[in-house]
């Protein structure tokens, strides 16, 4: 993918990959051991030590879920003051990109705060946009520092 310089300078880039939205998640998995729990026929006793089993990968399970959410928000917190790309449009239809200026989690939903200009309008602001849209990085930081002589 070609990226836009920025201020005349060209930059590199990293492709960002999503994960795919078909992953079953520690709630339809606690929801199959409950259905299979109220489904069990009473007169036919089933090993006690499978539902253990289950509920240890359950807990499993969750830690992994809780060490990926753990990471995103890392990996997302990262590109604080880096030049990214969103698969949002503006009124040119063209992705947006711009600064990313701040970080924030609301449950597991990871929302980034970047300054960016609409190529229709030629007007910057600051827009929130969803963590998961991000589909490039340029690799260098963006320096927001300013010297006085």
């Amino acid at each position: 993918m070609s990226v836009t310089p920025i201020d005349g300078v060209p930059q590199q880039s990293t492709k960002v990959v999503s994960k795919a939205s078909s992953d079953l998640d520690k709630n339809a998995f606690l929801k199959i051991l409950i259905a299979e729990l109220s489904n069990q026929d009473p007169t036919a006793q089933k090993d006690s030590t499978a539902y253990v089993a289950q509920l240890a990968q359950f807990s499993s399970l969750e830690q992994m879920t809780n060490l990926n959410s753990s990471v995103t928000f890392s990996n997302a917190s990262a590109l604080v003051g880096k030049t990214a790309w969103v698969s949002d449009t503006d009124g040119l239809n063209q992705p947006y990109y711009g600064q990313v200026l701040g970080v924030s989690k609301d449950g597991d939903k990871i929302t980034l705060s970047m300054k960016v200009t609409d190529s229709l309008t030629k007007t910057s602001s600051v827009k929130q946009f969803d963590f998961a849209n991000v589909t490039d990085v340029a690799n260098t930081v963006t320096d927001t520092t300013t010297t006085t002589p």
